[in-house]
């Protein structure tokens, strides 16, 4: 697998959107610049967004790369201090599981914003991403069961595959203390909880046997985090998530989620997240705000720092 840097990869975007009636898109430009009906283009599907030290390439289930459809979310993240796309160039990163090979409407609402949104008999959902000056992307979920959970919790996924960095590993608070968290192969040690479960089957007991087998994020760790937000390094830049809610969340990884890396003899992680919805009933709106940083790496009480800012 090739994993290409954010150059050629929109190379392939300028030939979809002159596909879709736009225009050539590049030099930092928008795609609504590139196109002449600025009402197509909030429907076209793919958007550039501009802001600060990033530019974001937001993409709905539209085919693209080696993978196919199925990638909505960011297919390309780069930054003015690293030209090369933090996600693997076939996928994508913050990707909201629920929307993966579905119908998903990808609009954009403004220079800064962009909305996806799903309305199926099951689940409806908003996301709303707003990239923020100078390095972040923040994102509001929006939630509502269309019909009974059976399950005692509705359970939401993030994904992100990670280009090639040397480290694949996360690290988060816990007790005033950073923890590594490392997963040594798929499926094991791979979802960390927060301290306030006790006790993992809370989580598991209602799943089988064999559906615990059949995702890897169900290789729970014992290790626990104490605060909502974990980062991971790509070469000289860090990539972080923060969460508003602790209890609700989980982190997951997997060593080679992302497939084959540009590195020798090493896979890209994936560095995923879960939303665990509690007793969820039809008809409910839930809703999480979450945050995603980018930016050169200056130390681990810097990423503190920024995190406590964030959550107030």
């Amino acid at each position: 697998m090739s994993h290409l840097s954010r150059r050629s990869l929109l190379r392939g975007v300028t030939a979809l959107l002159g596909a879709a009636g736009g225009g050539v898109v590049g030099g930092g430009r928008d795609v609504e610049a590139a196109c002449p009906d600025t009402r197509a283009a909030a429907q076209l599907p793919v958007h550039l967004v501009n802001r600060g030290e990033l530019s974001a390439l937001f993409g709905d289930s539209t085919p693209h790369g080696m993978r196919g459809p199925g990638f909505c979310g960011i297919w390309s993240l780069g930054s003015a201090h690293e030209p090369h796309n933090a996600f693997v160039s076939s996928a994508a990163g913050f990707i909201f599981n629920s929307h993966r090979g579905r119908p998903v409407r990808l609009r954009r609402l403004n220079a800064a914003q962009v909305e996806y949104r799903l309305e199926e008999p099951g689940l409806h959902s908003r996301v709303v991403f707003t990239a923020r000056e100078p390095y972040y992307i923040d994102s509001e979920t929006i939630v509502i069961p269309q019909t009974p959970v059976k399950t005692p919790h509705l359970l939401q996924s993030w994904a992100s595959y990670i280009n090639s960095p040397r480290d694949g590993d996360i690290f988060f608070r816990h007790e005033g203390k950073w923890i590594k968290a490392h997963s040594p192969e798929h499926g094991v040690e791979a979802t960390y909880c927060p301290v306030s479960l006790k006790d993992t089957e809370e989580d598991l007991r209602h799943l089988t046997p064999e559906e615990r087998k059949g995702w890897f994020v169900y290789g729970y760790s014992q290790q626990r985090f104490s605060e909502p937000f974990y980062f991971g390094r790509i070469r000289h830049m860090v990539l972080a998530f923060f969460f508003d809610n602790s209890d609700n969340i989980r982190f997951t990884i997997s060593p080679v989620g992302g497939g084959v890396s540009i590195l020798p003899g090493r896979s890209c992680p994936a560095w995923d997240w879960l939303w665990l919805i509690p007793h969820a009933r039809a008809g409910r709106t839930y809703t999480l705000r979450a945050r995603m940083l980018y930016k050169p790496f200056r130390g681990e009480e810097d990423i503190l720092a920024e995190f406590t800012r964030w959550r107030g």
